[in-house]
């Protein structure tokens, strides 16, 4: 199934094939969506809570717009955590 979502090959009702999820590419996760268009799949933002109460952000934004979407879940979870 993978390899008709990478070679965008439709079904014989001219569908395309449904995406494939999850799937291990080294240290990542990853998505082939049904038009063979790959997205990441790994959570998209990790916080890192230092010893200090300090923390280290990283964030995996694809687009400004989908860095736009990221940011008010990013301000729950740190709110939402309490030392």
């Amino acid at each position: 199934m993978a390899l008709r979502n990478l070679l965008q090959l439709q079904s014989g009702t001219g569908k395309n094939a449904p995406g494939v999820k999850n799937i291990q590419a080294g240290e990542h996760k990853i998505n082939i969506k049904g038009d063979g268009t790959l997205e990441l799949a790994d959570k998209p933002f990790t916080i890192e809570w230092l010893d200090d109460g300090k923390w280290n952000l990283h964030i995996k934004a694809r687009t400004e717009e989908h860095l736009d979407e990221l940011i008010p879940h990013i301000a729950k979870a740190l709110k939402n955590y309490r030392r």
